[in-house]
């Protein structure tokens, strides 16, 4: 496979999106995963720091931005239990916390819908997410970004002028992509 390089909007069109379906059909686990980790992606636009680099509280900062996109406002009143209990918790133990439920629609029992709290009052809730409804609502928040890509008093122009590589392939085998600009692999001479 050679490497290809997408501008963001592109990225998002050809990679993300379809990524994200091609795994819901496998295992709809695993979307939960892509797309609370890929929501501090859409976030990271809207700052001056770049991809590569980390700030304390940063991860959190473009998190939180990123759901800002989310038409559904209950989002934001549960925004660090969707950031620690499933970002996190799929970013660093390949699950989620206690306080965040998964399903999907064909699993959701009866009453339930997404972002409902199943379980009781603090420091018990739990958010449940229903996987197709969690779908849609990210597309819809990768279409304010698209948009916002265009304007760059609300982006920073230069992330959104920047290349994604996904894939690099030489001599040395295939390795997965780098961020914006960046390679991840560099032959041995």
């Amino acid at each position: 496979m050679a490497s290809k390089k997408y501008k963001p909007s592109e990225y998002i069109d050809q990679i993300l999106i379809p990524g994200i379906e091609k795994i819901k059909e496998v295992e709809p686990f695993y979307c939960f995963s892509v797309i609370s980790c890929t929501i501090e992606f859409l976030g990271s636009f809207y700052d001056n720091v770049s991809f590569g680099d980390y700030e304390p509280e940063l991860p959190y900062k473009r998190f939180k931005k990123g759901l800002e996109l989310f038409e559904n406002t209950k989002y934001q009143s549960v925004i660090r239990d969707i950031y620690y209990g499933m970002r996190c918790g799929f970013a660093h133990s390949g699950r989620p916390s206690e306080k965040i439920a998964l399903t999907t629609q064909a699993e959701i029992k009866n009453g339930d819908e997404h972002l409902k709290n199943i379980g009781s009052k603090e420091p018990n809730s739990c958010t449940l997410f229903v996987l197709e409804t969690f779908i849609e609502d990210f597309k819809k928040a990768c279409e304010v970004l698209k948009k916002d890509i265009t304007n760059s008093e609300k982006v920073d122009s230069s992330k959104a002028k920047k290349t994604y590589t996904t894939t690099i392939s030489n001599v040395n085998g295939m390795y997965s992509g780098g961020t914006f600009s960046q390679e991840v692999h560099i032959k041995n001479k």
